[in-house]
């Protein structure tokens, strides 16, 4: 790209430096140079310094999904709104009132004129698009789905917006409506078959400039997929009464003339559907049950194991009481034996010798018995 003319370099510094001025010419790729052809060098480094330095909207996140030299063109089609009232309606529509706007018709409005005396009616025009007498706007970068903004790209494509849930997009294509024409757009019904619900205003007013935001609702209980660019919204075009700019007023500017960028503006309160909602709080209940049927079971098996501890000290009580007894029994026994008292070996004798051994056998017993109490 050839080096800024010193008139140039004057007047860029309204806005920045010569350095700054100089650099962002060095950054021109293919697409910003074709650019300056048509708007020159001053225009388009003047929006890409804009792009870098406004942040909300978020000019630079835009740029990064669809390209600096896209967003530069749009914020000239801002600069250049008085076009829009200025553009004398064309000959080959003026003997035809209050008609739809049939394929030839809306394609010789999308023209752009290279010494800009009216800005293109779609931009940017996909041929593939246009039908008899409507033209297929594609799905934007820009949405906001579960109360967060996101940025479709060729890299993320995908849009999913989840059962009964809602989701603002935005077109690919950006709009200049001129004094004389106004706009109907909608959702394709081949979507609307799917479950999806378009809840826009259907009308655009003449003056309009800017990408067409709506929101959509996921009527179905499936998940619903839309990808970046994909033909999504039919949109067609009508020829107004005469428009007379010292009694009519065309679609005004925002005050903020970025307004159009900035998606915060139609989000300015948490938007969620009611089955949704429900859903959400369903979801916390059953949270609050499955956390409630955790505790249940830790305590459950805190009362088997103190229940399983009570039957074993029982039984091991138990078994200590029947040995002490059988203690007693054997002891008792040998006395009675050993009071009678012979030297031979009589019925007494093997009575001892029994009894001797049922206390040795019941001692022992007594004793693994604690040894495994002990051990639990």
């Amino acid at each position: 790209m050839a080096s800024l003319l010193p008139e140039e370099l004057l007047e860029l510094e309204k806005w920045m430096s010569e350095e700054r001025a100089k650099k962002l010419l060095s950054e021109f790729d293919e697409p910003l140079k074709k650019l300056a052809i048509r708007i020159g060098k001053v225009k388009v480094i003047k929006h890409l310094d804009e792009i870098e330095k406004i942040k909300a909207p978020p000019l630079e996140e835009l740029a990064d999904a669809i390209g600096k030299a896209e967003v530069a063109q749009f914020l000239d089609y801002i600069d250049n709104h008085k076009y829009l009232e200025d553009y004398a309606e064309p000959g080959f529509l003026q003997n035809s009132p209050g008609a739809v706007l049939l394929k030839a018709d809306i394609e010789k409005l999308c023209v752009k004129d290279e010494d800009q005396t009216h800005l293109p009616l779609i931009d940017p025009l996909e041929e593939a698009g246009l039908k008899p007498a409507s033209y297929k706007l594609r799905l934007g970068s820009r949405c906001w789905v579960k109360e967060e903004p996101c940025w479709l790209t060729k890299v993320q494509p995908k849009l999913e917006i989840p059962p009964h849930g809602i989701a603002i997009v935005s077109t690919y294509e950006w709009l200049n409506i001129p004094g004389f024409l106004i706009a109907r757009w909608n959702l394709r019904v081949s979507k609307v078959y799917t479950g999806l619900v378009w809840v826009g205003g259907p009308q655009v007013d003449p003056g309009y400039q800017g990408f067409l935001p709506c929101p959509l609702y996921n009527l179905s209980n499936k998940t619903q997929v839309l990808e970046y660019k994909e033909p999504l919204f039919t949109i067609d075009f009508v020829k107004t009464t005469p428009f007379d700019n010292t009694t009519g007023k065309l679609w005004s500017m925002p005050e903020n003339k970025l307004a159009t960028f900035d998606f915060k503006r139609l989000v300015k309160d948490k938007i969620e559907s009611a089955p949704t909602e429900l859903q959400r709080q369903v979801d916390e209940c059953n949270k609050e049950v499955s956390r409630f049927e955790k505790e249940m079971d830790g305590f459950k098996k805190e009362i088997d194991k103190e229940i399983y501890e009570f039957k074993a000290q029982t039984q091991t009580t138990e078994f200590g009481a029947k040995v002490v007894l059988t203690i007693i029994v054997a002891a008792l026994g040998i006395l009675t034996a050993f009071e009678v008292g012979t030297d031979k070996w009589t019925s007494d004798t093997y009575l001892i010798i029994l009894a001797t051994i049922a206390l040795v056998i019941s001692i022992v017993a007594l004793f693994v018995s604690l040894v495994f109490k002990r051990r639990g």
